[in-house]
């Protein structure tokens, strides 16, 4: 959870910031499923919005409450109709899509990052997406994480006699490629035995990926996780794979590419 790490390294330096999450978060997102709580229970600097009850009005109203604001992906939206001073900080998808598209919350974005004190950009190929966008109040700041509270106690049943691959990717092949990798990997599926894929049904181009895989058939050389994993989880498949891929064609390192390289995969 990269707000929540933000939040807590700058309470340390005794800037008296909050951080504003959804309730019931994703336990992809939860800083409980990552090993950042040291108590497991959520700090009080930690508010909430109730997605359940007019959330929009919540948040704009909450972000109001405060001097200034660094919204990350889409929540820029709502500091600019906040009307208060805020920050942008764009993390993928967000600056390289949704800004560029005619939707009408596409539009809404870019109008909040021309409106932004500063666009915070973690990707070094949204410099791309910057210049399309004629957008010139941007700063490069690569992405900050504490690999280091990256541990895991749960138990992964592999077969240590093949070469594992993990694939853990969200699969929207414009983005990822996810595509481009299927392909190969069934390639050389079908001239070795000793091999085996593990991937997670995540994104919305998934069916299309696991419909190459069924055509392919190849039904014992993968399998498939039905959703998406905690950093626990997450870590013990890391621990025990071969090979860990990432996103194909975007010319930069996804989250997953830095803990890959972390785990010194």
């Amino acid at each position: 959870n990269t707000g929540y790490f933000l939040a807590s390294k700058l309470r340390e330096e005794n800037i008296d910031i909050d951080l504003l999450m959804e309730d019931n978060p994703h336990p992809v997102s939860d800083p409980k499923n990552t090993g950042e709580l040291e108590f497991n229970e959520y700090p009080k600097w930690i508010k909430f919005w109730n997605k359940n009850c007019n959330w929009k009005y919540q948040i704009i109203k909450k972000i109001r409450e405060y001097d200034i604001t660094c919204a990350a992906t889409e929540l820029p939206i709502f500091a600019f109709f906040a009307l208060k001073p805020y920050i942008a900080l764009a993390t993928g998808s967000d600056l390289r899509e949704l800004a560029k598209s005619k939707t009408i919350k596409g539009i809404l974005l870019r109008m909040a990052y021309k409106k932004a004190k500063v666009i915070i950009f973690t990707d070094p190929d949204l410099i791309y997406s910057i210049k399309e966008l004629n957008l010139k109040n941007s700063l490069y700041c690569p992405p900050i994480r504490d690999f280091y509270k990256m541990n895991s106690s749960e138990k992964v049943l592999v077969n240590k006699n093949k070469f594992n691959i993990f694939y853990p990717t969200t699969h929207i092949w414009s983005v990822k490629g996810n595509e481009v990798f299927i392909k190969a990997f069934i390639q050389v599926a079908k001239k070795r035995n000793n091999i085996h894929l593990t991937l997670i049904n995540k994104g919305k181009d998934f069916k299309k990926s696991l419909k190459l895989l069924e055509d392919a058939q190849i039904r014992e050389k993968y399998t498939v996780l039905p959703k998406p994993l905690n950093q626990n989880e997450l870590v013990s498949y890391y621990q025990n794979c071969n090979v860990i891929v990432d996103q194909i064609i975007l010319g930069s390192l996804g989250s997953i590419g830095l803990e890959a390289m972390f785990m010194s995969k």
